[in-house]
């Protein structure tokens, strides 16, 4: 994204209703017709010194360091530098509205970061002035040195916009832009480019549609640019804020692709407006539109594994993000890894979920009381006006006995450092173990031959502590055994 630095020397008051371009120059091509380089120090050419023409001292840049884009730049170094770049000449009328607009960037030396140092000697001046002339201190528009209250350091970096007019000015005349340099004190960059002498340049608005609009997010088409169009700055709110003083922002760069723009909140009226950012510092806006945001149907899955009663209290929080969470609902049953609660969230923005629930014979999700295996579906209303669709599947298990380690199954060793052996009889099939850990999250799951009467888990590049392991056959839990990670 790019940033703009506009700094306004002078401010123009007059109105013009129609644009005029009396010069124009990006420095696309270098050096532009009609433009030429001289070398003379400018207190001699006002004493009456002729600066000589050379061509070098300005140079091409298209590397964007200091502006964006091509543009003029000079080196202010050493003890010899007074180059002057100087336009074709143009024509003036008397009482004129024209003014000259162009940016102007520091750098240091072959970088895009500000001047590391400026010399107190160091120049940069614009005159404006006559084939047949003599120079002097009147022909100057604009000056930056150690006496004048424009510094280098204000226009350290990028994009500095510089207004002048040009009311008192007529005839035929031309545009010059001084470096100068005696001491070899410093070494930086002083770039000059978008160069416009007339009144009022264009900056048309944007035109743009409006399409996909989702619960959370709206796409722009915009028409084509015209030229001297930059970049587009959407400028969005609520309907309902009209001072648009809750205003967001997005630049928009590409304006050759549809734009989007997210984070939005769904069943919401919102209205938006462009701005135009042209590089001679005009913005225009469109005209503003508006568009509702639909409601997200918002589909929750919980799943409760409930064994003889308990609490049920999911993390004491009101709503959340999109992803997994766990629980565990402590029990003083034989069964505490039945009480593991897994709450999967797909999409919730504003919605609320549930807040706790008590577990006991009866089980009141809402308007319904669940007392046997099943799936629940019930609705929430989101602080937005948006209903929420949220299934609730709850399996009971009752009379689960806890593996002994002596009949039936034969879990060992336990505690185990690493590698844990499972052997039962035939009869005491099963299909698949799983392991829990003590917070109730399923970190393993092994499918079994139906037809085998041994398995081993690899634990060694789990933590230490409490696991719990479920032997299960055909969906059902045959056994369970909490054993212990070394």
């Amino acid at each position: 994204m790019k940033q703009y630095f506009i700094f306004f020397i002078h401010i123009i008051f007059s109105v013009c209703l129609f644009s005029q371009t009396i010069l124009e120059e990006d420095f696309s091509d270098f050096l532009p017709e009609g433009w030429s380089r001289a070398n003379g120090l400018l207190s001699n050419v006002y004493n009456g010194a002729n600066f000589s023409s050379i061509n070098y001292g300005w140079y091409p840049d298209t590397n964007g360091y200091g502006i964006a884009g091509k543009h003029a730049k000079t080196n202010i170094f050493g003890a010899s530098i007074k180059y002057w770049l100087i336009s074709p000449e143009f024509s003036l009328e008397q009482n004129n509205d024209a003014q000259l607009i162009f940016s102007l960037a520091a750098t240091d030396c072959d970088a895009n970061t500000p001047p590391y140092t400026i010399g107190q000697d160091d120049k940069f001046v614009v005159l404006i002035f006559s084939e047949d002339e003599s120079l002097s201190a009147q022909n100057e528009l604009f000056r930056i040195d150690s006496c004048s209250n424009v510094s280098f350091g204000n226009i350290a970096g990028r994009d500095t916009l510089i207004k002048l007019p040009l009311n008192n000015y007529s005839g035929n005349l031309k545009i010059a832009f001084y470096a100068e340099s005696l001491k070899n004190n410093s070494d930086f960059d002083l770039h000059v480019g978008n160069i416009f002498i007339g009144t009022n340049p264009e900056c048309p608005p944007i035109e743009f549609g409006i399409e996909e609009i989702s619960s959370h997010s709206v796409a722009l088409n915009l028409s084509q640019a015209e030229e001297n169009i930059q970049n587009i700055i959407a400028e969005y709110s609520t309907a309902e804020d009209s001072l648009w003083s809750a205003s967001l922002f997005d630049t928009i760069e590409d304006m050759l692709i549809p734009f989007q723009i997210n984070g939005l909140q769904e069943n919401t009226d919102y209205k938006i407006r462009l701005h135009s950012r042209c590089k001679y510092g005009m913005n225009n806006v469109a005209e503003e539109k508006i568009f509702s945001t639909p409601c997200d149907t918002v589909l929750t899955r919980e799943e409760l594994y409930i064994c003889d009663g308990g609490e049920y209290d999911f993390n004491s929080e009101n709503s959340y993000e999109e992803g997994t969470y766990y629980d565990t609902v402590l029990t003083e049953n034989l069964c505490p890894l039945i009480r593991e609660i897994t709450l999967i969230v797909y999409k919730t923005y504003d919605t609320t979920i549930y807040e706790s629930a008590t577990l006991g014979e009866d089980y009141i999700f809402n308007s319904h009381i669940i007392n046997q295996s099943g799936t629940y579906s019930d609705t929430l209303t989101s602080v937005n006006g948006c209903d929420s669709v949220v299934t609730l599947n709850i399996t009971f298990y009752q009379g689960l006995k806890e593996i002994d380690g002596k009949t039936e199954v034969s879990i060992f060793p336990n505690p185990t450092t690493g590698t844990l052996f499972l052997e039962w009889e035939s009869e005491n099939r099963a299909d698949k173990i799983t392991v829990y850990n003590a917070m109730g999250k399923k970190i393993y799951e092994q499918s079994l031959n139906k037809n085998s009467t041994k398995a081993e888990i690899d634990l060694k590049t789990y933590k230490s502590g409490n696991y719990i392991i479920i032997l299960e056959d055909e969906g059902k839990i045959k056994a369970w055994k909490k054993i212990e990670k070394l």
